[in-house]
């Protein structure tokens, strides 16, 4: 960043080397390192700095452990291996169906999850990362906290993909755009051309004319350092250029000689407070005078009584934009507010890759704490949740719960050297399974449990009412409803007397817990 004292300093150095044979030789040598320092910021571009790492990964890698700790039944719908069982593509079947056609969205990134975690043997015996994870209880621990560490993942990444944008750079392509306005006038700022760079280029006289000569920075630039005619080259400096406006000026050999005379080394980024000193430093340089209501800006040597583009004359009057508009006419200048536009915009892109910086780091964050989570199951070091805690912890891969009661529950989550008793190792389906006997005996259970949350509603409508209450019982059958007080299990007011069911069962977790129950029987 070239900064005001910078600029002068340049000035002194320049002017020291310039020859004394011509009177007018540097007398633009202030005016032509304040426009060097404009041009060289917008050619540089803007700077904002970005998160280092794409938080993309990060989720990616906690999708794959989310994925990897699901039961079976679920990680089994995605076969990842080419060929005709492959389940890329959301099956057809499946879009018809009501618990399962609102997970087409998600399930390409389910498949992703399970072909990443198989890539990465994760679980796998012989990979290095994250060994299997021995104890079925574990596993489902693993899995209620790291669905969560997933959930909240995969919000905060779609903020961080929001504030990111399309092209990934936080709302930096619009400052660059006035960045290159600024500069030639145009949005990709590589080729100048009439009359977004400047009005004419016949000559100085219509090229220099205020409302065009403010055009761009080019077009300012071309009038202060490129004469009217061939005989001086000198105004900015000893032959900054060898152009004139004699014939018809090529805008691109200009852009190209006075770049060319601005090299004072590697350019450095544009950042708002670069860009505002080196504004700073174009109005001290720029001269001002005027009184009451009118005011005249020059910017170059007007010593010789005017601007035409001769020698002591290659100079822009800008009166017209400031009469009426008093501290705001900077702004009429285009290029002046174009790089006050890229200013305000780096500002808010920085202040925007700030925030998801923030974001970036919390999914690390979370990214390190499923790592661990894992690697504490594969230890057998998490806290086990109990059955009920497990049912309601939902699936892994953020798929819904749609099933019932399901008796074969607790066979299904043992591991094969755990599966005795009332369970039976399946070989042929490769997994713990009830007992047919067992089977049997849950699926009557979970009847009752049906036949008794039909009749709760039937009975408690009645109240105190014993009479409407009884009235529900058929003789000679078992009774439906009972006007009593409450029993073990029941917290409906139960030392009140009042309508309640009449088959209700000693506890309320009898049918869910009805495997458990049969082995207990088997030990009697």
């Amino acid at each position: 960043m070239l900064s005001a004292f910078h600029s002068l300093g340049a000035v002194a150095l320049l002017t020291a080397t310039l020859p004394n044979s011509d009177a007018a030789a540097g007398a633009n040598a202030a005016a032509h390192v304040t426009m060097c320092e404009l041009l060289n910021l917008a050619k540089a571009g803007g700077q904002v700095d970005k998160p280092k790492n794409n938080p993309r990964t990060s989720l990616e890698h906690i999708l794959d452990l989310n994925m990897s700790v699901s039961d079976k039944q679920w990680s089994d719908e995605f076969k990842t291996e080419p060929g005709p069982g492959q389940t890329k593509d959301f099956p057809n079947s499946y879009k018809q169906n009501e618990q399962k056609k609102h997970w087409e969205t998600s399930w390409p990134m389910w498949f992703e999850a399970k072909r990443r975690a198989e890539q990465k043997k994760i679980g796998k015996p012989d990979g290095t990362e994250h060994r299997p994870i021995v104890k079925e209880s574990q596993k489902k621990a693993a899995r209620a906290i790291i669905q969560q560490i997933a959930d909240k993942a995969t919000i905060l990444e779609s903020q961080y993909t929001a504030l990111a944008s399309t092209g990934n750079d936080f709302g930096q392509a619009a400052a660059e755009q006035h960045l290159n306005k600024a500069l030639t006038g145009e949005p990709t700022g590589s080729t100048p051309a009439t009359p977004n760079t400047i009005a004419a280029i016949d000559t100085w006289a219509n090229g220099c004319a205020p409302n065009s000569a403010t055009k761009s920075i080019l077009a300012t630039f071309s009038c202060i350092c490129i004469s009217s005619t061939g005989s001086n080259t000198n105004e900015c400096y000893n032959n900054a250029v060898s152009l004139d406006w004699s014939t018809q000026l090529n805008l691109q050999t200009a852009l190209a000689q006075l770049t060319e005379s601005c090299n004072y080394g590697p350019l450095k980024p544009a950042t708002p407070e670069a860009i505002e000193a080196a504004l700073a430093t174009f109005r001290a340089t720029a001269k001002t005078t005027g009184t009451g209501g009118t005011v005249e800006v020059t910017i170059g040597d007007d010593t010789g009584g005017g601007c035409d583009g001769a020698t002591t004359k290659m100079c822009i009057k800008f009166g017209t934009l400031f009469r009426n508009a008093g501290s705001k006419g900077w702004g009429m200048i285009d290029w002046y507010n174009n790089l006050q536009k890229a200013a305000a915009e780096l500002k808010k892109a920085q202040h925007t890759a700030t925030q998801a910086a923030a974001l970036a780091t919390a999914i690390d964050t979370l990214k390190q704490e499923a790592d661990a989570t894992y690697k504490a199951a594969a230890q057998s070091r998490l806290t086990e949740l109990d059955q009920a805690t497990a049912k309601t912890s939902g699936q892994a891969s953020g798929r819904p719960d749609t099933s019932t009661t399901k008796p074969n529950e607790n066979c299904e989550d043992k591991a094969q050297e755990n599966c005795t008793g009332i369970c039976a190792y399946n070989k042929t389906e490769g997994k713990c399974k009830l007992t047919e006997k067992a089977q049997k005996e849950a699926e009557k259970a979970n009847q009752e449990k049906g036949e008794k949350d039909g009749n709760k509603d039937r009975c408690t409508k009645h109240g105190t009412y014993k009479t409407k209450c009884e009235a529900e019982n058929t003789a000679g059958q078992p009774p439906v409803c009972g006007f009593r007080k409450g029993k073990e299990g029941e917290t409906d007011e139960p030392d009140k007397e009042k309508c309640r069911n009449g088959s209700f069962l000693v506890t309320k977790k009898f049918a869910l817990s009805v495997v458990s129950a049969a082995f207990t029987a088997l030990l009697f």
